[in-house]
């Protein structure tokens, strides 16, 4: 997906897990105000392994982390659906700020 969208717009870490959302172009004959952006969902692999990056096979001890980044998509994409909202309260897909979950 980086390939065809460039950067995504934000991203969101949970331990290992990493949901990003990614911009799209509005289709022009949408008329129901329909949001188009992507969500991506992957683990980072451990370092020190072949092909160490991301994947996107998920531990069955990943389930509660891709709820928790989950729910915090859909946090972000109800409160930036509509374009006259401040995004700044969110961090920007840059930063790699990574959360522990209990």
């Amino acid at each position: 997906m980086r390939d065809a969208l460039g950067q995504p717009e934000v991203r969101f870490h949970v331990s290992e897990v990493r949901v990003s959302i990614w911009p799209k172009p509005t289709i022009e004959n949408n008329t129901d105000d329909q949001d188009t952006r992507a969500i991506t969902i992957d683990r980072q692999t451990p370092a020190g392994t072949p092909g160490t990056g991301y994947t996107n096979v998920l531990h069955a001890t990943d389930i509660a982390k891709a709820i928790l980044a989950l729910k915090k998509a859909h946090h972000y994409l109800e409160k930036t659906q509509h374009a006259n909202v401040n995004t700044a309260e969110y961090e920007p897909a840059s930063l790699l700020i990574r959360e522990r979950i209990p």
